[in-house]
């Protein structure tokens, strides 16, 4: 009985670790991330704005989770992953980024103008796992 109680117990231990190597590639058992943060322009002018970087595969589809910022008026973003992570999965993405107007300071405007978007792209980004700034100057 003895022998079986310890054949189980280090099945049991193994199965653990398995468990737990498996999912030790970036903290809290996620992808590696790289905290990547940056600013978006506007024909040279820092500008507010959505930031969305989509990681592609191997086979060149999109997968994985997106890590998304916004940019503040001076067009400042960091990205946030997932709950407090913050970065992008090391990798190559999809960035989509949208341009929103700038509504002057004390002035109303309606909805939709200030959530219309100037601009939308898409290019494409390695993230490094030493990457931190990323800018990103547009034109139409």
């Amino acid at each position: 009985m003895n022998r079986i109680a310890s054949i189980l117990t280090v099945a049991v231990s193994l199965c653990v670790a398995v468990t737990f190597a498996g999912g030790c590639r970036g903290a809290a058992g996620g992808p590696e991330l790289a905290d990547v943060s940056g600013q978006l322009l506007w024909y040279g002018q820092p500008v507010p704005g959505n930031i969305t970087f989509e990681p592609i595969g191997k086979d060149g589809q999109l997968r994985g989770r997106p890590s998304t910022g916004t940019a503040d008026e001076q067009g400042r973003y960091r990205l946030s992953y997932a709950g407090d992570r913050y970065g992008a999965e090391v990798g190559l993405h999809r960035v989509t980024i949208r341009i929103l107007p700038i509504v002057p300071e004390g002035r109303t405007g309606s909805f939709t103008a200030v959530t219309q978007v100037l601009k939308e792209t898409h290019l494409q980004r390695r993230v490094f796992p030493e990457t931190t700034f990323l800018r990103f100057s547009l034109t139409y």
